[in-house]
């Protein structure tokens, strides 16, 4: 029992994420180590790319609408925390899926 998670609701939630990212995983043909961590790697790349755009688009918006300044800024830095935190997340539960399900060789798993 954690004092941060006393009835373990958030464990459990993270654990029905993580067994739908297997699910989706396996549909999507992930089934070696390397198709896995390529898949980090771009997931790193689209959160790098999604955040310099909602930058983008908050500045645009702030200079265009000064007076929407305020709402235009907290957005963009609270869309690029959950885009931040949920690319952290995914790769976590990736790697926790090639250490967990997968071997480590290279031959796919039946």
């Amino acid at each position: 029992m954690s004092i941060h998670d006393p009835f373990g609701r958030l464990q459990k939630r993270q654990e029905r994420e993580y067994q739908s990212l297997i699910l989706t995983l396996k549909e999507a043909g992930i089934h070696t180590q390397s198709e896995a961590e390529q898949l980090i790697e771009k997931l790193g790349l689209r959160c790098q790319r999604g955040v310099l755009i909602v930058i983008a688009i908050s500045l645009l918006i702030t200079i265009v609408l000064p007076e929407f300044s305020v709402f235009t800024v907290s957005f963009g830095v609270l869309a690029s925390v959950w885009l931040i935190t949920f690319t952290k997340r995914s790769k976590r539960y990736i790697k926790r899926y090639i250490t967990e399900e997968m071997d480590n060789s290279s031959e796919p798993l039946d």
